[in-house]
């Protein structure tokens, strides 16, 4: 409002809430917050300028069927415009895992944003293996200021991935250990891991990779 104020022209102001994110809630109405607006318009934006076709195909699954959490909408895969290449899984020994995707990682140019995404943020064998390998990167969980650099390579729990997104996303130790759930139908902590799963893929533009 303060924007507008000495501003006696017709004007427009576009405001984009993303609910899918669960950072406020959705309940409320524009006179709670001091906003009276006579001529409002609100449209649900589809189209997803994020994901390649390959990475919401591979995403989808995870949240298909569910129900939204309270004051929340579930990610919605189906209206990706782009194409890319197929997503990557990846099983066996961890260290395994974390030597295939050093190897990859020299392929990617440094241009492009590299996220290394862990449930509980455990990269005691990741970090040895990218300070061998020469590899530069800042870690983003819980840091109150952004940080600053010529980095491209970031490691981060998948809660405080969340708003962000790279060009590449390497989702590490997605184990009984790390994700543990009951095995019914419904149960609270396996719809809680699926969201937080599929949101994680989300994050990436170009390429996922699942281990």
């Amino acid at each position: 409002m303060n924007h507008v104020s000495e501003d006696e022209r017709e004007h427009s102001t576009t405001f984009i809430r993303d609910t899918v994110q669960r950072i406020y809630p959705r309940a409320f109405i524009w006179a709670e917050i001091g906003l009276a607006i006579p001529q409002a318009q609100n449209k649900h934006l589809e189209q997803n300028h994020r994901n390649t076709r390959q990475i919401a195909e591979f995403a989808r699954p995870l949240v298909e069927g569910m129900e939204p959490a309270e004051d929340g909408t579930l990610p919605d895969f189906r209206h990706a415009l782009r194409d890319g290449p197929l997503p990557i899984v990846l099983r066996g020994l961890y260290s395994a895992q974390t030597a295939w995707t050093l190897n990859w990682l020299e392929d990617i140019s440094e241009e492009e944003t590299v996220a290394y995404l862990h449930p509980l943020g455990w990269f005691k064998h990741l970090r040895p293996a990218l300070d061998a390998a020469e590899v530069e990167y800042v870690d983003l969980t819980k840091r109150q200021e952004w940080p600053e650099g010529d980095e491209h390579v970031a490691l981060s729990t998948m809660h405080s991935a969340k708003g962000l997104e790279f060009d590449h996303v390497v989702v590490l130790g997605l184990n009984a250990d790390t994700v543990p759930h009951g095995g019914e139908e419904g149960d609270a902590q396996l719809e809680n891991h699926r969201r937080l799963v599929a949101m994680a893929l989300g994050r990436a533009r170009e390429s996922s990779t699942a281990c």
